[in-house]
């Protein structure tokens, strides 16, 4: 039987289920609420007052299940990826790494992954800024000065493939030397890896929750579900 989230880390995954039902919502602590908005194994934790749900989970199963369709395999993983970089920066900081970004996406990937370029960092950032503005994949940021020109693929092998050469700013004819390609299926997968080191490092006590209270993190992340007879954890 576990006494609480110091337990976590060497128990099995029916143990800390088990452990949630035999809680109410608001007995969890903010550590055990942020093991649930992070938990990519299930789509709901089962509490004894209802069942919890993470937003997290269910941009990643949009993402996975945008693929498989024409209509939304090239914007809504963009869009999901970024959001939940932004989520997992902007929530957990990493206490054992010291970082001066502050946009949620730079300190999710300097935090939790491979992709760590600065020149990169900024470009995706810039790509983000664009994309939430006007749905362009074409931005040059006022602030920083950083140009981009983005198109979208898929499965090869890289995040990024750079641009031949920067942009300038300027509307060529052709702008093909100029277009820095953003690979859709990696950013899940980058996406998905910085969830699970951001869950681990959670679980080693590495992390810093920056919500003030349980509460903040429950209302902005996650969802309560009531129990029914057709609904299952």
């Amino acid at each position: 039987m576990l006494n609480g989230f110091n337990d976590f880390k060497t128990a099995t995954p029916g143990q800390i289920h088990d452990y949630y039902r035999s809680k109410k919502i608001h007995e969890l602590s903010i550590e055990e609420l942020a093991f649930a908005h992070l938990d990519d194994t299930c789509r709901f934790i089962q509490t004894m007052d209802g069942m919890i749900s993470s937003s997290l989970f269910d941009l990643n199963q949009t993402v996975a299940a945008s693929f498989s369709n024409v209509r939304t395999n090239q914007y809504v993983p963009l869009l999901a990826c970024f959001s939940m970089l932004d989520q997992i920066g902007g929530l957990y900081k990493r206490i054992n790494k010291s970082c001066n970004y502050k946009n949620g996406i730079k300190k999710a990937l300097h935090f939790y992954s491979n992709v760590t370029n600065a020149i990169e960092l900024e470009q995706l950032t810039t790509l983000r800024h664009g994309l939430f503005h006007d749905g362009s994949l074409l931005y040059i940021n006022s602030t920083t000065g950083t140009k981009v020109i983005f198109r979208m693929i898929q499965n090869s092998g890289a995040l990024l493939t750079p641009a031949k050469k920067p942009w300038d700013g300027l509307y060529h004819n052709d702008i093909s030397d100029y277009v820095t390609k953003i690979d859709l299926r990696e950013l899940q997968n980058t996406t998905t890896e910085v969830i699970k080191e951001c869950k681990k490092l959670l679980l080693d006590k590495k992390i810093k929750i920056t919500a003030q209270t349980p509460q903040e993190l429950f209302y902005k992340y996650l969802f309560k579900t009531n129990h029914t007879s057709n609904e299952e954890p």
